[in-house]
């Protein structure tokens, strides 16, 4: 699916309309099952929360009110106030008959926060543009949008994901389970580099933004998924999701000094925070874990001081992933590898543990 132009920066009218065409990946609330006692994740403009969703066999109309029931062990999404003449009305009204749930999965909603500072329609805009580049993704090392509900009145704006069964791949790696090998390891780097190469190979181009270990999801089937599209940028430069101060809180550590200096994220800005994601996943640490306060930190990435392989001993044994990050490291933006090369070096190591 093409990204709509209007998408850049238009009226409210334009953002209703793509709305419209958008439909079918509306998910009506009464389909998500909010699931208590678990825990909720928060950052960057929004918190995560888990829930069930409940598939049924025809989309719901967003303007009646239904309700989930049980009978006879089955699952069923009726209205919530039923007409009289039931029967009668449900033959010239499809809306008002019993839909039954076919089966339900795990998923993670990603609700905004609203701020008052921001205008309710630019968050629209800007809500509904992140939903035109996230449904042009279909990698398996990209996790998907499943669907999206919006509804201003009540400031909701969710999208709706499949959840992440092992968490982030930081939390993955650091429970230190005996069956996560150093090959599984790489092998989930690998998978992080195939994600992000897809987005730099994408037509238009996309960088992500906002890579780090925490928008790395580990999957069902263990795969790497990168995930968190807030950030994300066209090659033509337009934001796809909702940057505002509280976007870029929390990622400085992760920042380019070019970034830093004039916040405009590029696929080299990319590579940058790759190389600090590699670092997460092997030593278990944030960038500059050690230096307390945001200022610190930009002060230390401004100067080009950075992690040095005294201070990571977790790399020992492992000099070409250390030489690999430290290209990444590069102070000049032209210098680091385009993330097609990180793979390069990266697929080798896998083999040379299989040979």
């Amino acid at each position: 699916m093409a990204t709509d132009r209007w998408a850049t920066d238009q009226d409210d009218e334009g953002a209703d309309k793509a709305l419209e065409r958008l439909s079918s990946h509306h998910i009506h609330p009464v389909l998500l099952d909010f699931l208590e006692d678990v825990d909720t994740a928060e950052g960057g403009y929004g918190v995560v929360r888990r829930a069930r969703l409940h598939h049924v066999d025809v989309p719901l109309d967003d303007k009646v009110t239904f309700k989930l029931i049980t009978q006879d062990e089955k699952h069923y999404v009726v209205p919530a106030e039923r007409p009289k003449l039931e029967k009668l009305v449900s033959t010239f009204f499809p809306q008002y008959k019993q839909h039954l749930v076919t089966h339900s999965e795990d998923v993670a909603v990603k609700g905004l926060m609203f701020f008052s500072h921001v205008a309710l329609s630019r968050m629209k805009r800007r809500f509904v543009r992140e939903i035109l580049v996230w449904l042009q993704f279909d990698h398996p090392n990209v996790l998907p949008l499943l669907g999206f509900h919006l509804d201003f009145r009540q400031s909701i704006a969710w999208f709706v994901s499949p959840w992440g069964t092992y968490g982030s791949i930081s939390d993955y790696v650091a429970k230190k389970d005996p069956k996560i090998s150093s090959d599984e390891v790489l092998r989930l780097l690998e998978g992080t580099a195939k994600g992000l190469a897809y987005l730099h190979n994408h037509n238009p181009t996309v960088c992500h933004g906002d890579i780090k270990a925490a928008n790395v999801l580990v999957g069902s089937k263990r795969q790497a998924l990168l995930c968190d599209f807030g950030l994300a940028t066209m090659v033509d430069g337009e934001s796809a999701g909702l940057q505002t101060s509280y976007s870029f809180k929390g990622s400085i550590r992760w920042c380019s000094r070019e970034l830093l200096d004039t916040g405009q994220r590029t696929g080299s800005s990319d590579i940058w925070a790759w190389g600090f994601l590699v670092y997460e996943v092997i030593t278990g640490k944030v960038p500059f874990q050690d230096v307390p306060g945001q200022v610190a930190v930009m002060r230390r990435i401004l100067d080009g001081e950075l992690p040095t392989a005294k201070e990571t001993p977790e790399f020992d044994g492992a000099a070409p992933l250390w030489d690999l990050v430290q290209w990444c490291w590069s102070a000049e933006p032209g210098d680091r590898p385009t993330i097609n090369e990180c793979l390069l070096t990266l697929q080798p190591l896998l083999k040379a543990r299989h040979s």
